[in-house]
């Protein structure tokens, strides 16, 4: 069983050292079911293999600080202070992001919509920006990132956001055509 470092964002004050338990659907999963994205998670599933975690009920992840930035706008909610934690995930998956934000582009229906799916549960493409999903997730530390303030904000998508904007460029080379 391969165990990574990644980082995780998310507007949860979690204690370090503990594993947050995971009963049941993700709070992620759970508060995507109130907007127009709500139906890409049960497609996607639709397509995975048992191997991997389902999108509803696991723990999402980044390689690097920089991508769980790109990140933000998902946790931020009213209320909420995004924070950013090193963990250790066991034998996560490792997924393109870019095809995730491709289908909501395209829409619930396309054509191109199970091609999407199959390559993002089986990557053929050499992507820059991936999601780990785990079912298991353990906190290592909380990573303080004056970043994450609206003036940080803006320096990160003036500089930082090549691997995002690569990726979907990658997309829109292969799947629209």
């Amino acid at each position: 069983m391969v165990e990574l470092e990644l980082y995780h964002i998310t507007c949860k004050a979690y204690p370090i050292g503990k594993v947050p338990p995971l009963e049941g659907e993700s709070l992620h999963h759970l508060t995507t079911q109130t907007d127009v994205k709500a139906w890409i998670n049960d497609f996607l599933d639709l397509y995975r293999s048992n191997e991997v975690p389902s999108r509803k009920k696991t723990f999402f992840a980044c390689d690097s600080i920089m991508n769980c930035k790109a990140l933000k706008s998902t946790v931020a909610k009213a209320n909420c202070t995004p924070r950013i934690y090193k963990v250790k995930m066991k034998s996560p998956s490792k997924l393109p992001l870019a095809l995730v934000n491709h289908l909501f582009v395209l829409g619930q229906g396309h054509t191109k919509n199970i091609e999407l799916a199959n390559e993002y549960w089986n990557p053929t493409k050499n992507w820059n920006f991936y999601e780990y999903l785990s079912e298991e997730m353990e906190i290592i530390e909380e990573v303080i990132n004056e970043d994450l303030t609206p003036m940080g904000q803006v320096r990160f998508w003036v500089s930082d956001n090549c691997n995002l904007i690569a990726d979907s460029e990658l997309v829109k080379a292969i799947f629209v055509k």
